[in-house]
């Protein structure tokens, strides 16, 4: 029923990004015992991954006691990180040792200047010392994210030239910044207008794709329509799109815990937990009546369904489901009703 579980950790962050759909949320800390306890819990629902978040994961303070124990119950573990703490080689090794499966690099900038900005501090050459590191170990899979922002859109080819230059063949999956969900407002002041990104993406791609021979993805949260047919099969031949999301899949196969253990739609919606554990539910008996419950079929129900009505009715919509649903709480003409 339930495969992935992500698990936001902390809130605390070593960077300070203007577009961070959690730049208003600081100083919260899982207690490593209920962090535990959510680890068992999601051994005893049948659950294989388990994805660490952030803020920023590698600062939670019993960060390798944890990774030991998610090994222990048998589970794999992912990360999201920032991945300036692997600059220290020794974290790196450490990190190895307790047994993590991969790493996902969110890289903010392709230049000192840019990352610098981003970060709020001298990062860049942390970052690619860190990325050296990793590839140098050779111990921990890692891959890369990069966010494409008013920043970065007119250059948007760097980041790839980048990770050529520091780690030939590593993936880099291209994101798309999405609005911020407060608790009274959709902030989508770093979303890019939708005719430039469009234009400048397909213009570009190509060679982006080249420069990492292939190793590349554009991780979908638009609409496919919004992108020209030939454009979406050339990147579906290629292996190199990603339309992956929890509340655009009908499975329902994947649950995120915020920090307090409450059950949030994504960690964009951390404003809006839908339960919390501990309080609907504590084993699996109780978490299965829960998920199979008539409220909780209605919330994702009403997602999938708050879509323009054209899209019921293409061809695209199980693979598509209108893009991520964020967009619709910020796009003009397309408002809905929250």
């Amino acid at each position: 029923m339930i495969d992935k579980v992500w698990i936001t950790l902390n809130r605390d962050c070593n960077f300070n990004c203007k577009w961070c759909y959690g730049r208003t949320i600081k100083d919260a800390c899982m207690p490593l015992s209920f962090a535990k306890e959510l680890i068992d819990f999601s051994a005893s629902i049948g659950a294989r991954f388990v994805i660490l978040m952030g803020g920023e994961p590698t600062l939670y303070p019993y960060f390798f006691e944890l990774l030991d124990y998610i090994k222990y119950k048998g589970l794999k573990t992912f990360m999201i990180s920032n991945g300036y703490k692997f600059k220290d080689i020794k974290f790196v090794e450490e990190t190895a040792r307790a047994g993590i499966d991969a790493v996902t690099i969110c890289l903010k900038a392709a230049n000192k200047q840019g990352y610098n900005d981003i970060a709020g501090f001298e990062a860049f050459d942390g970052i690619k010392e860190a990325a050296r590191n990793l590839q140098e170990a050779n111990s921990i899979e890692f891959f890369y994210t990069t966010v494409v922002s008013p920043d970065n859109i007119d250059n948007i080819e760097q980041p790839a030239k980048l990770i050529a230059e520091l780690t030939p063949n590593k993936l880099l999956s291209y994101r798309l910044c999405s609005p911020v969900i407060n608790k009274d407002h959709v902030d989508a002041d770093f979303v890019l207008p939708r005719q430039k990104m469009v234009s400048i993406i397909v213009e570009r791609f190509d060679e982006i794709s080249d420069i990492l021979n292939g190793n590349v993805e554009l991780r979908m949260s638009y609409p496919l329509c919004f992108w020209s047919k030939q454009f979406i099969q050339k990147l579906k031949s290629r292996g190199q799109l990603s339309t992956g999301c929890l509340l655009r899949s009908s499975k329902r196969n994947g649950i995120t815990f915020d920090v307090d253990g409450s059950v949030i739609l994504c960690n964009w919606f951390h404003y809006y937990p839908t339960a919390k554990y501990g309080e609907e539910f504590n084993d699996k008996e109780s978490f299965e009546k829960f998920w199979n419950s008539e409220d909780v079929k209605e919330i994702y129900n009403t997602l999938q369904n708050q879509l323009a009505v054209a899209c019921k009715d293409c061809e695209d919509f199980d693979e598509c489901r209108g893009g991520c649903f964020t967009r619709w709480l910020s796009e003009k003409g397309m408002l809905i009703n929250t």
